[in-house]
């Protein structure tokens, strides 16, 4: 090949960036993203599967101060819309139970003998909510918006914002992580109604459980000034065929 016939360096270092940069545009195209949607069914699949089970779930709050208070509960799982929580432990709060189906909550109070109504978003331990044990339901609650290819602590992540659907839920807003090779959900944080950030979840501890790999710890992280932190530890999953009559005032109300 004569001289002149030879592509100049520059021609080819030119030719490899245009390379480059056509393969990075393939990779980062938003049309190689899933659903928003998607993300979001698959991720609650696995936190929060569509079973009829029970649980035991034992909170530990650790105060700013250090001081940490531990509670127990049984929980009683049915589908996404449908739960009830009983009080076991400390004594004092010993046959209080918990029930949320739909949007309508409602907490049994021994001391005056019948359920009251209460909120999804009020405080139930430390950091964590009615809503935190009883009933946070991604898939059907909110509306999954805006995924993005991200990294988290090292891992290939999809991020996705949920805007809530209705006033009743637990949050107005949330940002969800879910790792992108399994989509398993990672990391969350949780945003008031007017944009503030009030906490973030850390999801840990996967185990078999359920039929799955699930998450069996939640950690939640005031962000508000108060500080403190809330861990929840759910264990002794159980598959159960749970009547329909569970979930109503009147059996709450009965006495235990």
């Amino acid at each position: 090949m004569r001289r002149g016939d030879r592509p100049d360096v520059w021609t080819i270092v030119l030719g490899l960036v245009i390379l480059w940069a056509d393969a990075s545009l393939v990779v980062a195209s938003p049309g190689t993203l899933p659903e928003a949607h998607e993300v979001v069914e698959r991720a609650d699949d696995i936190r929060n599967p569509a079973l009829s089970y029970t649980a035991e779930v034992r909170i530990t709050t650790v105060a700013a101060t250090g001081r940490e208070d531990t509670s127990l509960y049984r929980v009683f799982i049915k589908g996404r819309s449908r739960s009830f929580v009983e009080f076991l432990e400390p004594a004092q709060y010993k046959g209080m139970a918990l029930l949320m189906s739909g949007d309508d909550s409602w907490l049994y109070l021994p001391s005056i003998g019948r359920a009251t109504r209460v909120s999804s978003y009020q405080g139930l331990t430390g950091n964590v909510a009615n809503g935190d044990i009883a009933r946070l339901n991604f898939l059907e609650d909110y509306e999954a918006t805006g995924v993005v290819a991200d990294i988290l602590d090292g891992r290939d992540t999809y991020r996705v914002m949920l805007n809530a659907r209705r006033p009743s839920v637990t949050y107005r807003q949330v940002a969800l992580w879910v790792e992108r090779e399994t989509f398993r959900p990672l990391r969350a944080e949780f945003f008031t109604v007017s944009g503030r950030l009030l906490k973030t979840g850390v999801y840990g501890d996967y185990r078999d459980v359920l039929g799955g790999t699930r998450p069996t710890r939640l950690t939640l992280q005031d962000a508000t000034e108060g500080g403190g932190r809330s861990i929840m530890e759910f264990r002794n999953f159980e598959k159960k065929d749970l009547p329909d009559r569970m979930f109503t005032r009147t059996y709450i109300s009965r006495p235990r």
